[in-house]
């Protein structure tokens, strides 16, 4: 009877070792508190300021007549049916890219291509907000297409610019320029980060042709046109408010991100790699769990996104703090968080960039005028208030005189003054400041080097 009862116990035993490992392991990983844990972070982030439903982002709700974005839509797909591509024709004309630049003649056809499609364009960029009526709940799987576009009829207006420019019709470019500025505008009129970064692309491209203009024509006309784009701009984008809906364009996949889901790879990564971690994941308290972390590290993040620019090193500190925080995560959390978009340290930089762009453009129009004025240009110059403050130092930007002109600049990302060496142009180093130089660039780009024979010598 005794002998018969050893394995009732064992049994017993076996399941009481196997309950109290599972207690072991939950406890280990937080599964006991997933639920508790993804409650609490989702209340500091509502707390904070980050949406939690798609009402919370405010999003526009504009009437047809006032939105851009079906006029963006149809010029976008006119341009479609054109013959060849006029629009990267053109986009190659002057350029030193590893294309041909095309000629004036191949120029002037595409400019006149595209006139009835930019015509169209022109009317988007005059109305007052941008709307492609996104569905941010379907989250990461959510196309938009109409970003793309957005950025590809503002590089037509100033590609068209550049060419204006060149056969000196400065009053025509001032028709590209401004309309190519409010179509960056209205990009950010949504709260994407990818929206945030295309306007910054925009912006460049804007800032670069004024730059141009002024070079080429430093009348009182001209500058009054530049100014009036500077303005345009306004202010600074929103930074904060392009992370809250990524944040819910995200927060949505998070539970299976990085993960074999029943539709398929939702990330980088699946049960192949991490067969264990992937059973793991089916359980909901993991899910739980890896939302939690998630929502637990953007919301920390996006407190450290600042207001003001500003604060910009004091920001990307934070932010590379939670990068060594999320490091020391276990391997399972680590592996749910792979695939999140956090705020990065490089998105704060083109953030930065953008500001310093705009204001290296103002500063060359204050010293332009004030040149008018005496006759000459100022030896020493600054400007008071944050308009002449570098965002990357929180000191005034650089400012020299070159042979009989001038150059303002910020000294980028990497924080090393070089002079104001022209970003734009390359002579084989790599060291570059975000400047406006006047009234020549001092360096000549480089010429494409044509491909020698096989075995011949790169001298």
């Amino acid at each position: 009877m005794a002998k018969s009862r050893k394995p009732v116990w064992w049994l017993i035993g076996s399941i009481v070792v196997v309950i109290g490992g599972l207690l072991i392991a939950c406890a280990r990983f937080g599964l006991l508190s997933a639920s508790s844990r993804l409650d609490e972070e989702l209340r500091l982030a509502k707390q904070q300021g980050l949406p939690l439903t798609l009402a919370d982002l405010h999003l526009v709700s504009a009437p047809e007549d006032q939105n851009a974005a079906p006029l963006v839509v149809n010029a976008v797909q006119l341009m479609k049916t054109l013959p060849g591509t006029p629009e990267r024709d053109l986009s190659y004309w002057g350029s030193t890219y590893w294309k041909p630049p095309i000629s004036d003649v191949q120029a002037k056809k595409a400019i006149a291509d595209l006139k009835p499609i930019l015509d169209i364009a022109l009317r988007a960029s005059k109305r007052p907000h941008f709307d492609p009526h996104w569905n941010f709940s379907a989250g990461s799987y959510m196309n938009m297409p109409e970003v793309s576009d957005l950025k590809q009829l503002a590089k037509s207006f100033t590609a068209r610019a550049r060419f204006q420019i060149h056969l000196g019709h400065f009053s025509d470019a001032t028709e590209s320029l401004e309309a190519a500025a409010r179509l960056s505008v209205l990009a950010t009129d949504q709260p994407e980060v990818i929206c945030l970064l295309t306007r910054e692309l925009m912006e460049a491209s804007v800032c670069a042709e004024c730059a141009t203009l002024l070079r080429r024509d430093a009348s009182p006309e001209s500058i009054g046109v530049v100014k009036r784009i500077v303005q345009t701009f306004g202010p600074l984008p929103d930074l904060r408010s392009a992370f809250r809906g990524t944040f819910l364009l995200t927060r949505t996949g998070v539970p299976q991100m990085g993960f074999l889901s029943d539709q398929g790879p939702t990330g980088g990564m699946d049960d192949t790699m991490y067969p264990a971690t992937y059973q793991l994941m089916k359980f909901k308290p993991v899910e739980q769990l890896n939302e939690a972390n998630f929502v637990k590290f953007y919301r920390m993040a996006y407190v450290s996104v600042p207001a003001h620019i500003e604060s910009l090193n004091q920001a990307e500190a934070s932010l590379n703090k939670i990068e060594e925080d999320v490091e020391a995560l276990s391997p399972l959390d680590r592996i749910a968080l792979d695939t999140a978009f956090l705020p990065s340290k490089q998105t704060l930089e083109n953030w930065a960039r953008c500001a310093a762009r705009r204001r290296i453009l103002a500063a060359g129009l204050d010293i332009l005028e004030a040149r008018a004025k005496a006759g000459v240009f100022p030896e020493k110059w600054s400007k008071n208030g944050e308009d002449g403050i570098d965002p990357f130092t929180a000191k005034s930007l650089g400012y020299r005189r070159v042979g009989k002109g001038f150059v303002v600049y910020s000294v980028d990302t990497d924080r090393v003054d070089d002079g104001g060496r022209p970003y734009v142009l390359d002579d084989g180093k790599n060291q570059k400041d975000i400047s406006f130089e006047y009234p020549t660039l001092s360096v000549k780009p480089v010429k494409p080097v044509k491909p020698g024979p096989p075995g011949a010598s790169a001298d």
